[in-house]
């Protein structure tokens, strides 16, 4: 939240099931000369339109610049800030990208987080088809 405030750039990057346990190591408190990228053993890669660098293992990396930020009011378990971002610059793998650009959730196997620790994996899907 820092650096994204202090530079007005960011990138997001999805987070996989392999990722899951690096992405949680981020959450550990480091001091500011410390990077996260050693950290939680992943590899750092240049970005095309924004100077913070992406994670070269994530199949999805957005690079974003900021928008706005909102500052939610404190609440027993800490504040939280809501951040808007813009997308300058959209990464996708190919083994991730099937044709007309729809996602295989296959070789993707993105997370989500819920709450607090928990996280959820993708379950089965179903099509509900548009009314015309």
């Amino acid at each position: 939240l820092t650096n994204i405030l202090k530079n007005k750039e960011f990138v997001v990057n999805m987070v996989t099931e392999e990722l899951a346990e690096k992405m949680n190591s981020t959450a550990h408190p480091l001091q500011p000369h410390e990077s996260e990228f050693e950290f939680a053993d992943v590899q750092a890669k240049k970005s095309t339109k924004v100077k913070p660098p992406l994670v070269a293992e994530s199949p999805v990396s957005m690079e974003c610049v900021l928008v706005h930020h909102y500052n939610l009011e404190q609440h027993k378990n800490g504040g939280s800030t809501i951040i808007i971002g813009r997308v300058v610059h959209f990464h996708v793998k190919d083994n991730v990208l099937l044709g007309n650009f729809h996602v295989n959730l296959d070789n993707y196997k993105p997370i989500s987080r819920l709450a607090g620790s928990n996280y959820a994996k993708l379950g089965s899907l179903f099509t509900i088809k548009r009314p015309q």
